[in-house]
C-alpha cells in the first residue's frame, strides 16, 4: 500500500485548524480540575478513582485553588509523591496539562 501525502490545500486547511485550536487553548482562563484530571488520568497514575477522591485522601480541605496552594507546604507534595507516579503536584499538573492539550489537538 502506497503512502498518502496531503496536497497543499489539505495541508494548509489542517494547519489552520490546528492554529485555531491552539488559539482556543491559549485563551483558556480557567479549567476545572475534573476537566484537567479526568477519571481515566487519575486511575492511570494513582490508586484513586477520581481527582476529588485523591484530594480528599490527602487529608487537606481543598475546595479551591487557594486551598491547594496553601496545603502544598504542609505535606501535599509529599502525599502526591507517595500516592501517585509523580514527584510532586507540579509534575502531576504538567502531565495533566500536556494530556489535555493533546486531546484538544486531536
Amino acid at each position: 500500500m502506497g503512502e498518502y501525502f496531503l496536497n497543499d490545500t489539505e495541508l494548509n486547511e489542517e494547519l489552520e485548524s490546528i492554529s485555531r485550536t491552539i488559539d482556543t487553548i491559549a485563551e483558556t482562563k480557567e479549567l476545572p480540575l475534573r476537566t484537567l484530571f479526568p477519571d481515566e488520568f487519575v486511575r492511570q497514575y494513582t490508586s484513586y478513582a477520581n481527582i476529588r477522591e485523591l484530594l480528599d485522601a490527602s487529608g487537606h480541605d481543598i475546595s479551591c485553588q487557594g486551598d491547594l496552594e496553601a496545603c502544598r507546604p504542609n505535606g501535599f507534595d509529599e502525599f502526591i509523591c507517595l500516592k501517585t507516579e509523580f514527584q510532586n503536584w507540579d509534575t502531576m499538573l504538567e502531565m495533566a496539562v500536556c494530556e489535555w492539550i493533546k486531546v484538544k489537538l486531536g
